[in-house]
């Protein structure tokens, strides 16, 4: 489940957003994760994906995307979280920086 999210600027100056992953399920998931950042006209500018450890039921975990040199403005995240089920999971955030 992507249960939350919070969207800054980190030390170097890259917006960076971070989403909190939580495994509600009954079994371990190495979860593979991804965003898509798409501008005001709809067209995807970014795409990071990361693969992450194990997620044992009932933890959580905090992944970070950095997206440093990006132009102001509006931005759509979609974040994905695939465990390898059926159901990839996502939740879509508005950025605007």
């Amino acid at each position: 489940r992507l249960a939350r999210q919070a969207f800054a600027v980190d030390s170097t100056g890259a917006h960076v957003l971070d989403v909190a992953v939580e495994n509600a399920g009954e079994r371990a998931y190495r979860p593979n994760l991804w965003v898509e950042l798409y501008d005001s006209t709809g067209t995807l500018r970014v795409r990071k994906e990361q693969q992450r450890g194990l997620l044992y039921p009932g933890s959580s975990l905090k992944q970070h995307f950095a997206f440093p040199g990006l132009p102001a403005g509006t931005y759509k995240a979609v974040v994905f979280a695939d465990t390898g089920d059926e159901t990839v999971f996502a939740a879509q955030y508005k950025l605007t920086f």
